[in-house]
């Protein structure tokens, strides 16, 4: 026959949420409703209704540093009591303690995947256009890169992240080719030149439109 230390441990390893109860305690309701609202299934261990009850509650002490009831585990980690799991429902915390790791994994590995589509993407952009400026529309810095090329009567192909869903994205993409957080970042010939102050100088230079057409 295991110990209740024992009992206690492969309990909340063989459930993804178990609450440690008394039948009368109004605590525990209180947590019970917390996970049935979010349709939550969960394990509940009544402990007035055990012989082993005392024995448990005092091995749950040595675990959690708790007396009380009810005591909360979910993914093998105690949350709290009845008033702790109640606040965490209301708030969203409880939600997201359920979900987990698996569920922070599982938004990793999408953004994973619409990062590396991205990425495909924004490559076919810049290799389709001989210039190409990954702007804001209201970015002082990137009107200087357009103003320079419309001088120019050079047309360009801007996306303008901050008028798209993933624009963010996007512009983490972008980091990672150029290791440039800012916008603009201006491509020709599928090269990367630089921002607003670097085509605006290279236009001050006489350099941008040899650069266009190739002579650089």
């Amino acid at each position: 026959m295991s110990s209740p230390k024992e009992f206690i441990e492969e309990t909340i390893k063989s459930n993804k949420v178990v609450i440690f109860s008394k039948s009368y305690c109004p605590y525990c309701t209180m947590a019970m409703k917390a996970f049935e609202s979010l349709s939550e299934a969960f394990n509940a261990v009544e402990l007035d209704l055990r012989d082993d009850g005392d024995e448990i509650q005092a091995a749950l002490q040595s675990i959690s540093n708790v007396k009380t009831v009810p005591q909360v585990f979910v993914n093998g980690k105690y949350v709290g009591g009845g008033t702790d799991t109640k606040k965490k429902g209301e708030s969203g915390e409880l939600r997201k303690i359920i979900d987990g790791v698996a569920f922070e994994s599982k938004i990793k590995i999408l953004r994973t995947i619409a990062m590396a589509h991205l990425k495909q993407q924004i490559e076919q952009v810049i290799k389709s256009n001989r210039v190409t400026i990954f702007s804001k529309s209201y970015c002082p810095y990137c009107k200087m890169a357009k103003q320079a090329f419309n001088e120019l009567n050079e047309p360009f192909y801007a996306i303008e992240l901050d008028t798209r869903e993933d624009g963010d994205l996007i512009q983490a993409v972008l980091k990672k080719k150029t290791k440039v957080n800012t916008v603009p970042q201006v491509f020709i010939h599928g090269r990367y030149i630089g921002g607003g102050n670097d085509i605006q100088r290279l236009h001050s230079e006489g350099k941008l439109l040899p650069l266009i057409l190739g002579e650089l």
